[in-house]
């Protein structure tokens, strides 16, 4: 609700996602693609740590970041 911590949270997110989108172009994926799945990364980062329930298997992880890379 603070407009002050909005803006940085909000200046913050897109650097994140600007960065992540460059690592999806320097991968091969076009700037549409890679911003996609930039955002789509992002999100998962976000989120995923806040679910714990059904608890994830051996290398579950690593098999999401996996899919998530293309």
């Amino acid at each position: 609700s603070d407009r002050k911590v909005a803006a940085a949270v909000a200046q913050v997110d897109r650097s994140r996602v600007r960065t992540l989108t460059r690592f999806f172009e320097e991968g091969g994926f076009s700037p549409a693609e890679a911003l996609t799945r930039a955002r789509l990364f992002y999100t998962f980062l976000l989120g995923e740590p806040q679910v714990r329930s059904p608890a994830r298997g051996p290398g579950e992880l690593a098999r999401m970041v996996e899919l998530l890379q293309g």
